[in-house]
């Protein structure tokens, strides 16, 4: 699990009507600054090398992981967007 629990990413919420029964448009921006970009890319590749270490594999309940090594940091955040969830909004 790749935890970071403060994000620089700083999403906004905005009332769209006077009307109370409408809720406001809620746009969290995860995962739109760089720096949690490649703190997450990285996490994740570190996550693969260390699932890779038999007495921890043997630990783990459940791996969500790329099958091998990927070749960018790109491709881990594409990886992870495609993968991981937030719970933080």
């Amino acid at each position: 699990m790749n935890i970071h629990s403060t994000l620089f990413s700083c999403g906004s919420i905005h009332i769209i009507t006077a009307q109370p029964e409408v809720g406001p448009f809620i746009d969290p921006q995860y995962m739109e600054h760089p720096v949690d970009q490649l703190f997450l890319a990285t996490t994740t590749c570190q996550s693969l090398q260390l699932a890779t270490i038999a007495s921890l594999f043997e630990a783990l309940d459940k791996v969500i992981l790329p099958s091998e090594p990927l070749s960018t940091d790109e491709k881990y955040l594409e990886f992870d967007r495609q993968t991981l969830e937030s719970f933080s909004y």
